[in-house]
């Protein structure tokens, strides 16, 4: 059943007032301006709506009747596409990366067997159904000589670049880093998480990439 909150945040899509697009992005067409008396102006150009969390996933925030109200990006486009989330379900990204909303790449399953997901002994979510050798080889390998969180960092500087089609300069400034970072993060992914990860996908990438 609908919440006050999902019925407030459809109604807004439904009026125009924001919009998802096909990448999950979700873009804000109407700007509340003003102190506490806001009033509401519609904008030139969409902008986006959302807006980085510290644990890496997007939210957005709207203000209606002198009250702000927040609400999880991939939530969002989850409830717009499928529908309420039944209770003790939450919204999992599938290939493992929190800032890609494709309505594709989401799935709902209960809250138990998303924190398993993602608290499996420390490792990344995409190492999830690798044999434990390959793990540890991984783990040997990276981990303690790289900051742990480094390879997940790699992983979305090439959904960005392959899969969502941005330059080397859009990523460095969207991460905050430097053209050289990217391409660095590029090669460690492909030589250190595809043959791990997805070997047939690597093995089809190292030879479109000769």
């Amino acid at each position: 059943m609908l919440s006050e909150k999902d019925q407030l945040f459809l109604d807004l899509i439904g009026k125009g007032e924001l919009s998802i697009d096909k990448q999950g992005r979700i873009w804000r067409h109407i700007k509340s301006v003003g102190g506490l008396s806001r009033k509401k102006i519609r904008l030139t150009k969409p902008v986006l709506a959302e807006y980085d969390m510290p644990n890496g996933y997007k939210q957005i925030q709207v203000f209606e009747n002198g009250k702000r109200f927040t609400y999880s990006a991939h939530r969002l486009v989850w409830l717009y596409h499928y529908g309420c989330i039944p209770d003790g379900y939450m919204i999992h990204h599938i290939n493992g990366i929190v800032i890609d909303n494709r309505k594709e790449n989401l799935m709902s399953m209960p809250y138990k067997k998303h924190n398993e997901i993602h608290d499996l002994s420390g490792y990344p979510a995409w190492q999830n159904g690798v044999s434990s050798k390959k793990r540890e080889e991984w783990h040997r390998k990276t981990v303690n000589s790289k900051h742990k969180n480094y390879l997940e960092r790699a992983k979305t500087t090439y959904h960005l670049r392959y899969e969502m089609g941005m330059t080397a300069k859009e990523i460095a400034h969207k991460l905050g880093i430097t053209d050289r970072t990217v391409y660095k993060h590029l090669d460690d992914y492909r030589k250190e998480v595809m043959p791990i990860a997805t070997p047939d996908h690597y093995q089809r990438e190292t030879v479109n990439n000769r």
